[in-house]
């Protein structure tokens, strides 16, 4: 991408690309789209949260998988230390899916936050209990 003062190109004041916010609405097609376009999968904003964070917060499993398919870092940690895995458990409302997405993409159910929390740790605090189940197959 080209750079003008220090900033890339289409990158919006939060450092987000427009492959953030297909992300974050679960617009598969958007996000080949952009990815193809050139959006880097695994920039991460001014906060810290890479396309996938936004996905998995949003339960937005289909654009987790396309994303992780696409070499989305599955353990990049927000600026509060929060991973994918973490805000998709944290938003999972008793669903697994998009935690299982990840899961199965590899993404470590016990890397803690700056809060010491890990997702797995989470998972039991918010009662979360098909999550909860999920992680306790991986050991």
């Amino acid at each position: 991408m080209d750079r003008v003062m220090g900033q890339t190109v289409g990158m919006d004041r939060e450092g987000r690309q427009e492959l953030h916010y297909r992300a974050l609405e679960g617009d598969v097609a958007g996000i080949r789209e952009r990815l193809a376009a050139g959006d880097e999968v695994g920039l991460a904003d001014r906060q810290g949260f890479t396309a996938l964070h936004f996905a998995a917060q949003e339960s937005q499993t289909e654009a987790v998988r396309v994303l992780v398919e696409a070499g989305a870092p599955v353990d990049a940690r927000d600026r509060f230390g929060n991973t994918p895995l973490w805000r998709a458990v944290f938003s999972s409302r008793g669903k697994d899916a998009t935690v299982e997405a990840l899961v199965e993409a590899g993404a470590d159910p016990d890397i803690v936050n700056e809060a010491g929390a890990s997702p797995r740790e989470l998972a039991g605090r918010i009662g979360a209990d098909e999550v909860a189940a999920l992680f306790a197959q991986t050991h």
